[in-house]
């Protein structure tokens, strides 16, 4: 016969109490077995409590359970705590049938969303983790917005930049919840492009980074533009894969932020953002938050709020630049972003109408500079009169100088870039102390 799980409640009463009674004595003892002493106590209670029943039937029964202890719990009821503790002997003892599998154990701590559980047993100095130990759980951490376990799983060797393969991706995309505005917006456009057929197969890359182009008002062309793959090609044993299904992604980080913006993991993304170009990450958030409030037929500020709490970051942290190092700020803000299309933040700010960042000071200083270090000393007055009139015609009326001397522009973005670098390694290993 299998044997099962048994979890007693002390307090409770008959039976319960008895056994509850037994286990605290032999735990006293620190031995799994019931001595003379203890067994002469344990006739006479149970004579007490079945006067009908052999005593000593009784005590041999306990005895055989005894030999099991990985199967056996106690705990005892608290009306304040009454579920949570219940909650938590339970899961207990689901953890002892599982003691010599670290992995199962996470997974059930993980299934209960107990991540005080998995701090006090589970990851102790006694388990040494593997990176790829935690992937499957890392996966299901993230896909099911969970993101105390995200940090635990981080901090304890799971490597996102090896984690996050294109396959890992795509499956995290094709398990964001229905209810979230990414879903509703992937079937609102297959049924404009009359797809209805295709309303419930799996998502393509292009269609997903479609829609992140439609949502940045086109700034740039996403990388996933290019990537036609769906899970039902990857799945299948008869194709051969793509050489890049598998691949780690280029910017990990970046794209779980990205990910964890568009399908409301609000909290995950405060995780990956620390880890990521902060300033122009916020402008993307911010710009996505209020493309998704137009969406929201009621009064929910929701949104609106989070675009505001990303835009403030990103000021914070230009203005924090500008502070320490005014040069350095203001070349941050010319410096090329390759996983946005080479946009700036000077463009994407303006595009995406980022009003506070453009009011920042640095921001502002660095129009002033391009403007007036831009335009020819020797151009005709009536040109910028009528540039003055007409501002968005100015182009047409004075011709704009890009000396080498006064905007290197290369040289800005290549010493820009190696001060980010620098600062993010700093972030990694901070991170990681």
């Amino acid at each position: 016969m299998p044997k099962k799980l048994f979890g007693t409640s002390s307090g409770s009463g008959g039976c319960a109490d008895f056994f509850a009674f037994a286990l605290s004595r032999i735990d006293e003892n620190a031995e799994l077995k019931v001595d003379s002493d203890l067994r002469n106590e344990l006739m006479n209670k149970s004579q007490i409590l079945w006067p009908n029943k052999s005593a000593s039937d009784i005590v041999d029964d306990l005895e055989d359970a005894l030999n099991y202890p990985h199967l056996l719990s106690t705990f005892r009821l608290d009306s304040a705590k009454k579920e949570n503790e219940i909650d938590v002997a339970i899961l207990r003892s689901l953890l002892k049938t599982q003691n010599e599998n670290s992995i199962s154990q996470l997974s059930l701590a993980l299934t209960w969303n107990r991540i005080d559980i998995a701090k006090d047993y589970i990851f102790t100095d006694e388990k040494a983790w593997e990176d790829n130990d935690l992937y499957d759980l890392m996966f299901t951490a993230i896909s099911t917005d969970k993101p105390d376990f995200v940090e635990i799983f981080m901090e304890n060797n799971c490597d996102i930049s090896k984690f996050l393969t294109y396959r890992r991706l795509l499956n995290l995309y094709n398990n964001m919840p229905k209810n979230c505005i990414l879903y509703k917006r992937l079937i609102q456009i297959r049924r404009i492009k009359g797809k209805i057929d295709e309303e419930y197969k799996s998502f393509i890359f292009k269609e997903i980074g479609d829609v992140i182009e439609s949502l940045l008002d086109n700034l740039f062309k996403h990388s996933f533009s290019k990537l036609k793959l769906s899970l039902d090609q990857i799945n299948d044993i008869n194709i051969k894969p793509h050489q890049t299904i598998d691949n780690i992604c280029g910017n990990p980080y970046l794209e779980l932020f990205i990910y964890s913006i568009l399908t409301d993991k609000a909290e995950i993304a405060n995780i990956f953002w620390n880890y990521n170009n902060e300033i122009s990450s916020a402008l993307i958030a911010a710009k996505i938050f209020r493309e998704y409030d137009k969406f929201v037929t009621d009064k929910d500020e929701t949104y609106n709020q989070l675009a505001d709490s990303y835009e403030k970051r990103a000021v914070d942290v230009i203005q924090s630049c500008y502070e320490e190092n005014l040069e350095d700020a203001q070349l941050l803000l010319l410096r090329q972003i390759p996983e946005f299309g080479n946009s700036t933040l000077l463009s994407m700010a303006s595009a995406f109408e980022c009003k506070n960042f453009v009011s920042t000071t640095c921001f502002q200083d660095m129009l002033a500079k391009l403007w007036y270090g831009q335009i020819y000393t020797d151009a005709k007055w009536i040109n910028i009169l009528f540039s003055i009139i007409l501002p968005l015609l100015s182009p047409l009326f004075l011709d704009l100088n890009f000396d080498i001397n006064k905007l290197n522009l290369e040289e800005m973005n290549a010493h820009a870039e190696t001060q980010n670098d620098i600062e993010m390694k700093e972030l990694k290993k901070d991170k990681t102390k």
